[in-house]
């Protein structure tokens, strides 16, 4: 009633409170966690005041494209999309069974995909993904139920000032615009730099704690443990860690090419685009594609 009489749109004003909390999720990262009617304020002009900040919520950048790629996975009907993305966004990646768990997600996926969007309702899939989070032991970031709770509070917020509010609607534009940053060249060429900063740091290491080794050989102080349990997972994680360290060499490798491409002597036959020889431009092509590769999440050839 207060609304109206200052000539405000309910349901603008439930547009704007989720399209604020969103923003901080999906954008910045660090959010208000307890979003409930007596910590968030209006203005007689709309604006939306937020208070008592005693319970907040972050996500690092990488958890965020994670948390946002289990809703893409669930909005493309992709149980696998689903999974993998949990697994990025969890502490621990390690889920015993898989297969079961897509299969899982599969059900969820389906429960839901014969809901026409304004029937669908933030409590229930809070809930089933609750559920299945704990059904699997899943070590996810503590902001991640955070955020469940925030949106669940929201929609009930939402549903009493506008009639027709939805959740699902909002969320959907975020997670094209998160796709969007992902993959956008700013953001992996941040990665790209990030990936050879640590690759540096193991070789700069690499020599001390190998004489560390030879050293504790060489005076009978080395003991080896072997277990055997457990030894199959070992070995293709170590595969997935040799395979994308050779990535990270090569984009490495290719990246210092074309550096190095600019300051060449070429014929005058050798094409050039935009100012630049041609072959810097291949060079720069097949840094990015190697580097979109080390971005994606890695697929486990047999669960």
């Amino acid at each position: 009633a207060q609304l109206l009489a200052w000539g405000l749109s309910p349901e603008k004003v439930a547009e704007t409170g989720m399209d604020i909390y969103l923003t901080q999720i999906f954008e910045f990262g660090f959010f208000h966690a307890d979003p409930h009617p007596g910590n968030v304020l209006v203005r007689p002009d709309g604006t939306l005041v937020l208070i008592d900040f005693g319970m907040v919520g972050k996500l690092t950048k990488q958890q965020k494209y994670a948390f946002a790629g289990v809703f893409i996975g669930m909005a493309r009907q992709d149980a696998r999309s689903m999974a993998l993305n949990f697994r990025r966004l969890a502490l621990s990646s390690d889920i015993p069974d898989m297969r079961a768990f897509e299969a899982d997600l599969g059900l969820l996926i389906e429960d839901f995909a014969v809901l026409d969007v304004k029937d669908m309702s933030m409590s229930d899939l809070a809930d089933s993904l609750q559920g299945i989070i704990y059904r699997y032991k899943l070590q996810v970031p503590g902001a991640v139920f955070l955020i469940l709770r925030a949106l669940v509070i929201l929609e009930g917020i939402g549903k009493v000032l506008h009639p027709n509010f939805n959740t699902f609607e909002f969320v959907r534009p975020y997670g094209a615009k998160i796709i969007r940053e992902q993959y956008s060249a700013e953001n992996i060429l941040s990665e790209a730099e990030y990936t050879g900063t640590q690759l540096l740091a193991l070789l700069q290491t690499l020599p001390v704690d190998l004489r560390q080794i030879m050293r504790k050989v060489s005076k009978g102080d080395l003991r080896v443990k072997v277990e055997l349990s457990g030894y199959t997972s070992l070995l293709r994680k170590a595969d997935e860690l040799v395979g994308r360290t050779i990535l990270a060499l090569l984009a490495l490798g290719s990246i210092l090419f074309s550096g190095l491409s600019l300051l060449g002597h070429y014929a005058p036959q050798m094409p050039y685009y935009r100012g630049l020889p041609v072959i810097t431009w291949y060079s720069l092509g097949f840094s990015m594609f190697l580097i979109l590769l080390l971005t994606l999440p890695q697929r486990r050839s047999r669960e």
